[in-house]
Order: structure tokens, then sequence, then C-alpha cells
């Protein structure tokens, strides 16, 4: 019983078309990676760049644009948001930002551009002809038309919230309010790019493995 378990947790994702979309005659092949909350995003990451896929964190580019943009954040959201060393708190940030859509709409407008443009920098400057843009918001940015393939890592319910309780240390209430905001953004999937899910239900080695899999099928 313990082998077909294995088995199935390993077993490969399906890939009903567009194969060979990868090969692209010199030319950088740009794919984008995404997921659930707790899925595995990170560790898919970790596997592509092993692998020799530059990847792109768009969470960190979103860090640095919020800094380049602080002057106008400030002036928005308040000095409430300045930490004791001068950096910007994230948390506060979000707790606002979150909790009202309207100001949300103002703080992207603000803050999107510029993650934008680090983000199309680092796209034409990638040392690797093989680009991964890694990023939860992958459905919502303009950079998923420049996508060939995207892989969505998910998992299970109840492995992704005990996760989110204990890697990141939330409420339960948390963890559930951050799982229903992205389920907003799968609601924006693009029908023209071949979006290949990976459940990540077993190992980290048999998480490899999928994405390994989709790699050589569509090369």
């Amino acid at each position: 019983m313990h082998g077909t378990g294995m088995a199935a947790q390993c077993a490969a994702p399906r890939i009903y078309q567009h194969r060979e979309i990868l090969g692209n005659h010199g030319m950088k092949t740009v794919i984008g990676l995404t997921g659930a909350y707790c899925a595995g995003k990170n560790a898919a990451a970790a596997f592509l760049e092993s692998t020799g896929w530059y990847t792109i964190d768009l969470d960190k580019l979103g860090h640095k644009a919020l800094e380049m943009a602080r002057g106008s954040v400030i002036e928005l959201l308040g000095e409430f948001i300045i930490n004791a060393n001068g950096t910007l708190d994230r948390k506060k940030i979000a707790e606002q930002v979150f909790s009202n859509p309207s100001l949300l709409t103002r703080y992207e407008a603000i803050v999107h551009p510029v993650m934008f443009t680090l983000l199309d920098d680092a796209i034409e400057q990638a040392p690797s002809q093989k680009v991964c843009i890694n990023a939860a918001i992958l459905y919502k940015i303009p950079h998923v038309s420049r996508c060939t393939v995207i892989i969505e890592i998910q998992s299970l319910f109840i492995v992704r919230l005990l996760r989110g309780i204990r890697r990141d240390k939330r409420s339960v209430r948390d963890v559930l309010n951050k799982m229903l905001a992205q389920y907003k953004l799968f609601a924006n999937r693009p029908d023209s790019i071949p979006i290949i899910k990976i459940y990540n239900i077993g190992t980290i080695t048999c998480l490899e493995k999928k994405i390994a899999y989709v790699l050589s099928h569509f090369t």
C-alpha cells in the first residue's frame, strides 16, 4: 500500500497539448511560476534555479519598489507605517490596503509601475536564456502575457492551512483570509497560455520529479 501511495503522489502531471512550445531558437524563454498560498511554490522555484532557470522573485522586486516609492506611499498611508529604523512596516501597510479595496487600488497605482519596470529590467538583463517569473500574483500582472507556459503549484487545503500556521506563525483566521484573497486571483487565469497544475502532495523529491517531467515535455 505504501508503494502505491508514493507512486500516486509522484505521478506525472497530465499534459494534453502544446508540446515543444519552449523551443525558441535562441530567444529568451519565459515561464511563469505561481501557486496557492503555502503550496510549495518557492520549493519549485529553488528546483528550477538548480536546473539552470534564472528565477525572478516578484515579492523581492515588490519590496524594492516599495522603498523606491516610499515618499508617495507615506503620503498615501501616513507616517505611522515608518519603523523606528526608518524602514517601512510592510505588515502595517498590508493591514491598511488589504482591508480597503479603494486604498489598495491607489497603493498599487503607486507601487506596481515601479515593480513592473524592475521586472522588465530583470528579464532583459537575465544572465540565462531560460527565465522564470516567480509570482503569487502572476495572473494579475501584464507580464503574464510574456510567459510561454505557466506552472501552477497546488496542494491539499489542510496541508496548506497547517503550513501557514506553522511556517508563517499566522492565526487560522489570517491563513483562511489569505487563501480566500488568492482565490480571486485564480479567476483571472489566461485562456491563451498553457497552464500546468502540479499537485504537491508528497515529498520535495516528488515535486521536483513532476516539474522535471513538465520541462522535459516542453523542450
